[in-house]
């Protein structure tokens, strides 16, 4: 008699195995600014608060792969003259959507699933996100580092998602 062993991956472990393939470990920014990974794919089991030194964006994911992706960045002690400021949040929003651009091209090759994100959205200055990924089957989190000519900012990223079910995307 042969005994078999036999592992069932489940689809959360199917899907998070996939992203973290897909993760790029740093990214060029058009030689503005360098995306280097700071803390890797780790499950979430929620969505810390957005502090008042952070400004973020939303993107959601929709295709066979649905969710949103919450991605802030910290100025903690950082010096950024009011006019900067809005060229700061251009090169942070467009660094994310580099990022997240990349991470489902990637995806889409490894798991064969296709999704994209949408265009992005500012967080707004009370917003808690405790909505959000509630009926999210994987929660996870990341960290970068966005180093400019000057600084370097801390960077977290939430992505929230489910598969789509078949027919639904």
């Amino acid at each position: 008699m042969r005994l078999e062993v036999i592992t069932k991956k489940t689809k959360e472990h199917y899907l998070m195995e996939g992203i973290q393939k897909s993760v790029p470990p740093e990214l060029n920014i058009y030689n503005q600014a360098h995306l280097e990974i700071d803390r890797p794919l780790l499950k979430a089991s929620r969505i810390h608060k957005k502090t008042n030194n952070e400004i973020g964006v939303t993107f959601n994911i929709e295709g066979e792969l649905k969710g949103q992706v919450v991605c802030l960045v910290d100025l903690y002690e950082k010096k950024l003259a009011p006019a900067k400021m809005g060229h700061f949040q251009s090169l942070f929003n467009e660094s994310m959507n580099i990022l997240l651009g990349q991470l489902l091209t990637t995806l889409e090759e490894e798991t064969g699933l296709m999704s994209v994100i949408t265009s992005p959205r500012i967080v707004t200055r009370s917003e808690n996100f405790e909505r959000y990924g509630r009926d999210s089957d994987l929660k996870m989190s990341l960290g970068y580092k966005l180093i400019t000519q000057l600084e370097s900012y801390d960077c977290r990223i939430y992505i929230l998602a489910n598969q789509a079910e078949a027919g639904e995307a």
